[in-house]
């Protein structure tokens, strides 16, 4: 088995040599575009993902399935960089891949992902006022990501960077617990 940390070097290579193709042509938001319709049909089609990382099946039926599958609706590059995931037999490190050009598009234009907690959905207005608020609070560009997660029980928890905003009801119970100890 291949370790996390070889996956994410051998990854981080290749989205920055897409990050360098994407600026030389001009599409660097079509090659994300293409990266995530790729990882969610993966995603979403397990028997595919598997069909692919089979080691007994030949790289020229995956690389026709990839096309069948892909040729019309993604960047002819990025298209290219399956077929050579896949003649080097690296397919498995498509998603950390994906994750590195996500980090290197976001330094390249100066944007922070900020994680949003909440226990229920937020609507696009708080996210917006959210944005604004830590724009100006930590004077940069953010980018929400919004999750769902029940067992906080309601307010919200914001991450970015090394930080941690925590406004939840369960951290709050939990301190309450630790002080009445």
């Amino acid at each position: 088995m291949v370790e996390e940390h070889q996956i994410s070097t051998v990854a981080s290579r290749y989205a920055l040599a897409l990050i360098q193709l994407g600026e030389q042509n001009y599409k660097l938001d079509e090659y994300m575009d293409s990266l995530v319709k790729v990882k969610n049909t993966l995603a979403e089609n397990d028997e595919l993902a598997k069909f692919l990382e089979h080691p007994i099946v030949a790289k020229e039926d995956k690389k026709e399935i990839i096309c069948n599958t892909f040729q019309n609706h993604i960047s002819i590059d990025i298209l290219n960089t399956l077929k050579i995931l896949l003649d080097r037999n690296r397919i498995y490190i498509f998603s950390s891949l994906v994750t590195h050009y996500t980090e290197l598009l976001n330094q390249k234009r100066n944007v922070t992902m900020a994680q949003v907690i909440t226990a229920v959905p937020i609507s696009e207005d708080i996210k917006y006022k959210l944005k604004e608020k830590l724009q100006s609070q930590f004077n940069k560009n953010f980018q929400i990501d919004h999750r769902i997660d029940t067992e906080i029980i309601a307010g919200m928890i914001v991450k970015f960077g090394d930080r941690v905003i925590d406004g939840s009801i369960k951290s709050k119970l939990e301190n309450m617990k630790k002080h009445l100890a």
